[in-house]
């Protein structure tokens, strides 16, 4: 396992390496937002090397009998063909509808091969999600999609949550014994662990929305099989998602109640932006992700994956100190209602 991990370490390196020089060489660049005194123009568009590195590891992992053929079809299908509306988007930009309805698209394709039966269990109830559930599942996927792609301001951010993520699932599975998905789980971190060499604040290259769509859809399915095939149920996966979703829905609420367009043609009312901009600080946004993922939800997804009945119990008490936090830091910090349009 050693072997692949490094080798799919350093291609994702290189090849990240590769796409860096290419933006360079088309000046596809773009200026760093929140970040007072590093204003040189960064390279964009690294995901694509993640992306095709992560396609070619499953693969990998499906010749040598480490995730099925429903897996492999579901995880390589949808993430190939949100590279290809990435590429063609950098070629020419589609218009926002568009690139709704091919998300829409992927998601379906995603959910196309998962051939598993999926159950939540609540207290002494369970949610059985048949073919009509999974149907709705398409609009919880392309919401991911568009979460990861809010979150993509800041250096390092939506590398690192993927990457804790996954192995941080890795670990709760290596705790239970389960080794049939610990070491898919661990290869699946190279690739983004070589991404983020250069993606650590100070980015020397930017992930792009290519890079954060697929992540985006790939994590959300991977929790989808993971719930199906293991100990890690959804509950587990929503808690560790926890501060994306958290940051997003609350902007998603605040700008409602202010009257703002919910999709402004950048995100820039976000509370990890504007973190980002009093600390002057991408870096420390980052950090702040990881100890909010270790020391706090970590051991809600433990307990969560031990006691499936009162998962729901777990996830509102990982969440709502969260969303209180975020609350009342944006009350104090964001600008008044209405500016964010106009610094849009």
């Amino acid at each position: 396992m050693m072997v692949y991990f490094l080798l799919f370490f350093v291609i994702c390196f290189l090849l990240t390496g590769a796409a860096r020089r290419y933006a360079l060489w088309r000046h596809a660049l773009t200026i760093p937002e929140f970040r007072h005194h590093h204003l040189d123009p960064v390279p964009r568009g690294g995901g694509i090397a993640l992306s095709i590195t992560t396609i070619a590891l499953n693969l990998v992992m499906y010749r040598y009998h480490l995730i099925d053929i429903g897996v492999a079809r579901s995880l390589c299908f949808s993430g190939l063909f949100l590279l290809i509306v990435s590429l063609v988007h950098d070629v020419r930009p589609l218009n926002r509808r568009l690139r709704l309805a091919l998300q829409f698209v992927a998601a379906a394709l995603a959910l196309v091969w998962y051939n598993r039966d999926l159950i939540i269990i609540f207290f002494d109830g369970y949610l059985y999600l048949n073919h009509w559930w999974l149907s709705a599942l398409v609009f919880w996927l392309v919401w991911l999609i568009n979460v990861n792609n809010a979150m993509n301001d800041v250096d390092g951010l939506v590398a690192s949550q993927a990457f804790i993520m996954v192995f941080a699932s890795a670990c709760l599975l290596a705790i239970t014994g389960e080794t049939q998905w610990s070491v898919p789980l661990i290869l699946v971190c190279a690739p983004i662990l070589g991404f983020l060499a250069w993606n650590w604040p100070p980015a020397r290259i930017t992930m792009g929305d290519g890079g954060s769509s697929f992540l985006g859809l790939f994590i959300a399915v991977l929790g989808l099989f993971l719930a199906a095939d293991t100990d890690l149920n959804l509950w587990v996966w929503l808690i560790l998602m926890a501060p994306f979703v958290v940051d997003s829905g609350c902007t998603l609420v605040s700008r409602w109640f202010a009257g703002e367009s919910l999709a402004p043609s950048s995100h820039k009312s976000h509370l990890y932006q504007i973190l980002a901009s009093r600390w002057d600080s991408h870096f420390y946004v980052t950090l702040l992700v990881w100890v909010i993922d270790w020391v706090w939800l970590f051991p809600f997804a433990y307990l969560s994956m031990n006691n499936e009945r009162w998962g729901l119990v777990w996830f509102v008490v990982a969440y709502l100190p969260l969303v209180v936090l975020v609350w009342r830091t944006r009350s104090k910090l964001c600008p008044p209602a209405g500016m964010s349009d106009i610094n849009d």
